[in-house]
């Protein structure tokens, strides 16, 4: 079941979730400060900076670069090894060998961070949001709750 839904979610799962966790407190708080009491919301704000703050310190991205960089190191390079002995018809040295698996490394890196480029913005301007949003609710966010039961009554 987790399986199925981390493939419909794909890379953005982390986001998602944060998204998902985000609305579900602030539509508690909302729904605490308005039947109950109003510095519910300001709670809610601080539980949405606390998201926020951990989405901040998950770096998921750098986990899985740093996980594939490290499978890749202890890889058996023998079939990529095989591959350039066929394209040059002769064996490799040990020198060529090394600076191969050197150049596929940076070339690997290189690649991975392009990857996670556009996704390591977005989740930083979903981060600040969140705390700015948070700490506008923490602060202001009963006497919102405040003004809306007196235009109601």
């Amino acid at each position: 079941m987790l399986r199925k839904i981390y493939q419909f979610l794909g890379k953005w799962h982390d986001l998602f979730f944060g998204v998902v966790s985000t609305t579900i407190v602030f539509v508690g708080g909302c729904y605490l400060a308005y039947y109950f009491k109003p510095i519910w919301l300001n709670r809610a704000g601080s539980l949405i900076i606390i998201i926020g703050v951990i989405l901040a310190v998950n770096r998921i991205h750098e986990i899985y670069e740093k996980r594939f960089i490290g499978i890749f190191d202890k890889s058996n390079e023998n079939e990529f090894i095989e591959t350039i002995e066929k394209k040059l018809d002769r064996p490799v040295t040990p020198e060529e060998r090394r600076d191969f698996k050197e150049m596929v490394r940076s070339e690997l890196v290189s690649h991975l961070k392009a990857i996670t480029t556009e996704r390591k913005r977005v989740f930083r301007y979903f981060e600040v949001w969140l705390i700015i949003f948070g700490t506008f609710l923490n602060g202001f966010g009963d006497f919102f709750v405040c003004m809306l039961r007196s235009c109601n009554s």
